[in-house]
């Protein structure tokens, strides 16, 4: 949603993809992107530190990011 309060789409998720904010997750300030869901979805949701200590565990994973 820009400052007029007009929404945009920017995006669309396929099946089994995922999605977010990417780059407000990486610096961890607040996000500029909202995610709508506009069919059943499943949700995962995890913290930057989890993610960091997933990529110190599985070094791989960070590739895949």
């Amino acid at each position: 949603m820009d400052d007029s309060g007009q929404e945009h789409i920017v995006m669309f998720a396929i099946e089994d993809w995922w999605t977010s904010d990417m780059g407000s997750y990486i610096t961890q300030t607040p996000a500029d992107f909202n995610v709508q869901c506009i069919e059943n979805t499943e949700l995962i949701q995890f913290s930057y530190d989890d993610k960091e200590e997933l990529y110190i565990k599985i070094p791989k994973l960070e590739r895949f990011f």
